[in-house]
């Protein structure tokens, strides 16, 4: 017995829903996540060297010496650099408007945007949202790559596509996909400054 009959509909649409499935997610799989992941390294490379650099940078001007100044200085250069690529808390709201804006214009619809606790770090917090995006793969591809390439580090992480099991529902789509992922970023958090040391006998 043929484990699959032309005739029977049942079978025929599983086979037909199967092979959409593979049309719409390998060549999404291949040519949109595939960049999207390699732009994902070299930002996570990029933040890894800038953070390495913020610790050595403050290690090296803790010991002081007749250095202390110059390597102070090259301390505060690296945490510009990297709060140039930080946030501070009050723009991961307009972050998230400026996802939504992106979002719009490429035609995906945001269907889920949910704020994860925040992980407080050392010199940065770390704080996500969990997604999910509807929208036609290419589409949703620019949109993550757009995403991805912001100014600030932004990064989409577990990201799956899924064929959307109710795509009447978009009419204005021809074959949509809904998209899961969650999206890190990291804030400089708004802690207060640190107290000077107390001034010497001489001071």
């Amino acid at each position: 017995m043929a484990w699959y009959n032309p005739s029977d509909p049942k079978q025929r649409n599983w086979m037909l829903g199967g092979i959409g499935l593979l049309v719409a997610v390998v060549p999404f799989r291949m040519y949109v996540l595939a960049p999207i992941e390699t732009l994902l390294a070299e930002n996570q490379a990029h933040y890894d060297t800038l953070d390495g650099q913020n610790v050595r940078a403050r290690v090296q001007a803790a010991r002081g010496g007749g250095e202390f100044e110059e390597r102070n200085r090259i301390y505060e250069r690296h945490v510009q650099k990297l709060e140039e690529l930080i946030p501070s808390g009050e723009e991961t709201g307009l972050l998230m408007v400026n996802i939504s804006d992106e979002a719009r214009r490429h035609g995906v619809r945001i269907d889920r945007m949910d704020p994860e606790p925040t992980e407080p770090g050392e010199f940065y917090d770390k704080t996500s949202y969990d997604m999910a995006v509807i929208g036609e793969y290419h589409d949703v591809g620019r949109f993550l790559t757009g995403v991805a390439s912001g100014s600030r580090i932004i990064t989409p992480v577990e990201v799956d596509v899924q064929l959307h099991d109710q795509p009447e529902t978009y009419p204005e789509m021809v074959s949509p996909v809904i998209v899961t992922f969650r999206i890190e970023t990291y804030v400089v958090p708004d802690r207060p400054a640190a107290l000077p040391p107390p001034a010497g006998p001489g001071g």
